[in-house]
């Protein structure tokens, strides 16, 4: 950490080292990677073709709300373990809990008994350890991203089991992803939103009043040039 002065509210702030001030908040303040790190971690920066992935990890509402929070709460980094279930290829954060943990602006270290004693609580509810297959941890105001000690911690959880690894800022920015057998692939992560049965119907009447949907259809004629033609489709799904 090094005291830098912010041109916007004139106060010393502690910027980890290989950061830079990019956004002031008056007490709150946003960091970015200097050049010279953003150059080290190229290859962690997700790009759109990599998303070609099969996948969702899709957050319930609640657990988002719970993720959100504890990472505006905490000061500095914070981070936990989720409980996930398959649905076909997409994966479902139903819970998310933290721990006993001592935190840094640039490193969590989860107390082991703290972790050990919630393992016999699962046990003891009949619940699988294995289910909570997800660590999620803030990087504060930095940007997200899998740093070095990000990775060592993955290889590390994911050694005998498949992991799935989310980071998220103060902002709200996620990235994730999926290790199993020492390969990972990254993963879009979406928060999914409280189902309001009432104002879905109330939704529901207004669009089909409101909007008419039309499905392309590709027609051939003899000589192989295409031509288009609507048909009107009225199919809806949540």
């Amino acid at each position: 950490m090094s005291k830098t002065r912010c041109v916007d509210c004139k106060n010393e702030v502690d910027v980890p080292e290989g950061y830079k001030i990019s956004t002031c908040l008056i007490y709150d303040h946003w960091f970015e990677p200097t050049l010279s790190l953003a150059t080290n971690v190229t290859k962690l920066v997700v790009v759109e073709e990599e998303y070609e992935s099969r996948g969702i990890i899709k957050i319930n509402h609640k657990p988002s709300l719970k993720m959100h929070y504890y990472t505006r709460a905490a000061r500095g980094e914070v981070s936990g373990f989720g409980k996930v279930r398959r649905e076909g290829d997409d994966y479902i954060v139903t819970d998310v809990k933290i721990f006993k943990q001592i935190c840094t602006s640039g490193h969590t270290e989860l107390d082991k008994t703290a972790l050990a004693q919630f393992i016999y609580w699962l046990s003891k509810r009949d619940e699988d350890p294995a289910e909570w297959n997800l660590w999620w941890h803030s990087h504060a105001g930095m940007s997200v991203f899998f740093s070095g000690t990000d990775e060592d911690t993955i290889q590390e959880l994911s050694a005998d089991t498949k992991l799935l690894s989310i980071c998220i800022n103060k902002r709200s920015d996620m990235v994730g992803r999926v290790d199993e057998r020492g390969e990972n692939q990254p993963l879009r992560v979406m928060c999914l939103p409280k189902r309001e049965d009432k104002l879905w119907k109330e939704c529901k009447r207004e669009v089909e009043r409101k909007v008419e949907d039309r499905k392309w259809k590709e027609v051939k004629n003899d000589s192989e040039e295409k031509e288009v033609a609507y048909s009107k489709d009225r199919s809806f799904c949540f």
